[in-house]
């Protein structure tokens, strides 16, 4: 029977062991608060008390915590327990943060793979075609437990590099973080006429329908590789405009103003550059410091 031993039970890491379990794997759990593994004993996992036995337990040791901080305080105590194990580490972190944790980890005889999971909890194990997780390390490492990693999703390896798994994820969480709060910025702005929020529901739809036409219409990563910004169908300037008038319109709602202001200080800078009539991709300058 194939085991895996699962370290940290917030809601990814139960969706993670119940993915495994699910498959038939031997899935032992430790977690600091002990109620958190009651559901998934239930089930057929076996939950230790001692970070130190649950380690000894199995090869494979999948990482689910809130960062990689908690990552060096839970294994601590159990660092004379490392060799020969390969730690799968999903958690939220920077690239370097990664790097050091790879560095740190070898250093006791233990392998590492850096994760990025790009799958809600309820979907883990669900085989969903939009669902799938970023790695990096060792690719021959990599390789040896990738059906074991398909387990919970697709997978998607980016390079020996262990930092680069958590690039991508990083670059695709400021995609949603940035996304999600200016859907929210413009509730707030229909709010503030007290209309209801609901109403305004359809057009955000139906300007998310919009949106990837106009992505791949503006050529932004070819803009980007090439660095030659094609301002004839809209250039920098004209976007500078609006930007200004929805921050004006943010403070004329007297709601924050603060995330429409920094997108129109960043167009303005660049504008301030001289590239006003290129794309508006050419703020990538400026992001950059080129």
């Amino acid at each position: 029977m194939n085991k895996v031993t699962v370290i940290g039970l917030g809601p990814m890491g139960q969706s993670i062991a119940k993915a495994y379990l699910e498959k038939g794997y031997e899935v032992n759990l430790w977690n600091r608060t002990p109620s958190k593994a009651d559901d998934l004993v239930k089930m057929g996992s076996t939950f230790y008390s001692s970070i130190l036995d649950a380690i000894k337990e199995c090869e494979l040791i999948i990482v689910s915590l809130t960062n990689y901080e908690i990552f060096y305080d839970v294994l601590n105590d159990a660092t004379n327990s490392l060799k020969g194990k390969t730690f799968v580490n999903l958690s939220s972190g920077t690239p370097d943060e990664v790097r050091k944790a790879k560095v740190w980890t070898e250093q006791f005889g233990a392998n590492f793979i850096s994760g990025g999971i790009m799958v809600p909890p309820p979907l883990v194990g669900k085989d969903d075609p939009n669902s799938y997780t970023f790695y990096s390390g060792n690719k021959a490492l990599f390789e040896n437990y990738k059906g074991d990693l398909e387990v919970l999703s697709k997978v998607d390896y980016k390079g020996d590099d262990v930092g680069l798994a958590m690039l991508f994820y990083q670059a695709s969480l400021n995609v949603l973080y940035t996304s999600i709060t200016g859907v929210i910025q413009s509730y707030a702005m229909i709010k503030s006429a007290n209309i209801d929020a609901k109403s305004f529901e359809p057009y955000i739809r139906g300007f998310l329908n919009f949106l990837p036409y106009l992505i791949e219409g503006a050529n932004i990563p070819e803009e980007i590789d090439t660095k030659v910004y094609d301002g004839s169908q809209q250039n920098l300037n004209m976007m500078l405009v609006g930007a200004k008038h929805v921050t004006e319109t943010s403070k004329e709602a007297k709601i924050d103003y603060s995330v429409p202001e920094s997108i129109e200080k960043l167009f303005q800078n660049t504008v301030d550059k001289g590239f006003g009539e290129e794309s508006t991709t050419s703020i990538v300058k400026e992001i950059m410091a080129e």
